[in-house]
């Protein structure tokens, strides 16, 4: 596609992922997603976009075809998937895309010298650097993925035939035979659970002690940006979700680290 040009630029480095682009491009909610992705692309300048291509040749993200070990969790045990290789596919590449969503965040916020920080040696490092007047700034990108729980539901072929049925009938459908696959798909999932909030803190100690390191000085300002992948395929409960994220907020909110939750928009795979 013609007006995707990082995309096709990505898609000259690999062929599975020119393949994975070409036939996406057929799909009218796929065209949606592809210029999104594109428009968070264009929004690197040219050293944060080369930047941003050595990261996903480091990380093998365009490959595609990821998957991912499930961990012996009492609910991976219970259920019989612990130690499955979980279908991810392009979580690799989503993941980096994260990193292009908070560049563009910092930079709109008026930071100057927005810049990917190398990665130093046996050190993992913030994933940028900026500056406010003449105060550092730091951000560290995680990107939360839907659960191995639900990354096992999903690929039971049953569940994916009533995911499909629902995304034809754009939200509105009557339910198909098989009722219990339905329904989970249908009314998505109500309240973030609370392993979602335990990982939530682990990632967001993890990132403020990597900040933490870098800034052995202090005196930066720190910033932690997650972009939230639900469970909830179509984020029909978002607005639900949303109340518990700003309550998690204010019970953990911490001077001079500044928590910033990004997402799609709730049914944004459900119509073009």
């Amino acid at each position: 596609m013609a007006e995707l040009p990082r995309l096709n630029e990505l898609a000259d480095m690999d062929a599975a992922f020119r393949d994975y682009l070409h036939n996406d491009a057929m799909d009218p909610i796929m065209q949606k997603v592809l210029k999104d992705f594109e428009a968070d692309l264009s929004g690197l300048c040219d050293t944060a976009w080369s930047d941003f291509k050595r990261i996903l040749i480091k990380k093998n993200a365009l490959k595609g075809n990821y998957a991912q070990t499930a961990k012996p969790t009492d609910g991976a045990l219970k259920k019989g998937y612990a130690g499955k290789e979980l279908p991810r596919s392009w979580q690799i590449l989503l993941d980096c895309r994260s990193e292009a969503r908070a560049y563009n965040h910092l930079a709109s916020r008026g930071y100057s010298e927005v810049e990917f920080i190398p990665e130093a040696v046996g050190q993992r490092t913030p994933d940028f650097k900026a500056m406010s007047g003449n105060r550092l700034v730091l951000c560290e990108v995680k990107t939360i993925n839907r659960s191995d729980d639900e990354c096992n539901r999903s690929s039971n072929s049953s569940f994916q035939e009533c995911y499909n049925y629902r995304h034809d009938k754009s939200i509105n459908f009557d339910c198909c035979d098989n009722v219990s696959s339905c329904e989970e798909v249908r009314h998505g999932q109500p309240d973030l659970p609370q392993e979602f909030f335990n990982k939530l803190n682990s990632i967001i100690n993890t990132a403020i002690t990597q900040m933490n390191k870098y800034d052995s000085a202090g005196g930066a300002k720190k910033l932690v940006y997650i972009f939230l992948n639900f469970d909830d395929i179509l984020s029909e409960c978002l607005d639900r979700y949303e109340k518990q994220l700003a309550d998690f907020k204010a019970l953990n909110s911490q001077s001079d680290i500044e928590i910033i939750f990004d997402y799609f928009p709730a049914f944004y795979l459900a119509s073009a």
